[in-house]
């Protein structure tokens, strides 16, 4: 049978070592967990503010994963230092990366279906006739410059024109 004979010394040393066993156990497990997916605490919901591709790296040269539309929830999974953000589109469960850009914190409304170009114009409305009296502001700094002369400053004289001195001026 051995026995150790160990001091205080020995003993720091010994639980040490067990603390520094433990946490790297420890560590390999979440390591493993993270990799399994990504942690619920650092996904964030957005918005999709314009519709757009999904990417399968941050490039547009990349290829296409699938499609996120406007308004459309996603939950922001990474992001790049390029202003890229990797999502994946609620409800249909398609993950891809979209530009920072299209993303919204606030909801955003879904397209309309039909393009404003092709809907009829408004009425133009008929101009209003106009009131004998003119409409005073109510702003205590100061009246707008229609209200602020009743009428039209008078016409002055015409100052004689000016003509430039030749020898007033040195040649270059």
């Amino acid at each position: 049978m051995i026995t150790f004979a160990a001091g205080p010394r020995g003993l720091l040393t010994l639980s040490l070592a067990l603390l520094l066993l433990g946490l790297a156990s420890g560590c390999a497990t979440v390591s493993t967990e993270l990799e399994k997916g990504y942690h619920a605490l650092a996904q964030e919901e957005y918005y999709v503010k314009r519709p757009g591709k999904l990417w399968a790296r941050p490039d547009r040269g990349s290829s296409e994963r699938g499609y996120a539309l406007q308004g459309e929830k996603v939950v922001k999974l990474e992001g790049d230092v390029r202003g890229w953000s990797k999502v994946r589109v609620e409800g249909r469960q398609v993950e891809g990366w979209l530009p920072a850009a299209s993303l919204s914190k606030s909801p955003v409304s879904p397209a309309r279906s039909t393009p404003a170009a092709s809907q009829p114009a408004a009425p133009a409305k008929a101009p209003a006739a106009a009131s004998p009296e003119p409409a005073k502001s109510g702003s205590i700094l100061s009246p707008s410059s229609a209200e602020a002369s009743e009428a039209p400053p008078p016409k002055s004289e015409t100052a004689p024109k000016r003509h430039a001195d030749p020898k007033k001026f040195e040649p270059l």
